[in-house]
């Protein structure tokens, strides 16, 4: 099992607001991650970052900021049959899902990550999938 966690693109998001989104605890544990360097990401989680940026100079803060943060690549292809196989779980399983979620999912199961969210997509995933997560949802918040 690896020491990393791998956060999920809602926590990022969380994180880089300045406002913390009103999540100051979300926000708060990113930054510990950041610190104790056991913060991970993965390509498709810097893309849906990514897209939301507005201006040149936050693509350059942007950049910057994971400069120094290990990512989990999807590189390996038994990732993304791993992917299939979880998708399938959870289609038998009756559980929602969205494809880029499970494909983090299985990215933070291949590597043995634990995967830290603010997301409830992934508390209904961890009842089918071996998955470790965690997060500070509320049981009343939304996704």
């Amino acid at each position: 099992m690896s020491d990393l966690v791998l956060i999920d693109t809602n926590a990022w998001i969380t994180f880089f607001d300045p406002n913390f989104r009103d999540m100051p605890k979300v926000a708060n544990e990113v930054e510990r991650l950041i610190e104790t360097e056991r913060a991970s990401y993965t390509e498709i989680i810097y893309m849906e970052l990514f897209v939301g940026i507005t201006s040149e100079e936050d693509v350059n803060t942007f950049k910057s900021a994971f400069a120094g943060i290990p990512i989990s690549t999807l590189t390996e292809r038994t990732i993304w049959v791993d992917a299939h196989i979880n998708a399938y779980k959870l289609w038998k399983a009756n559980i929602k899902f969205k494809l880029v979620d499970v494909i983090i999912a299985s990215v933070a199961m291949h590597y043995g990550m634990s995967l830290f969210h603010h997301d409830r997509h992934f508390v209904e995933m961890a009842i089918v999938l071996p998955l470790k997560e965690y997060n500070f949802l509320d049981k009343y918040d939304a996704e």
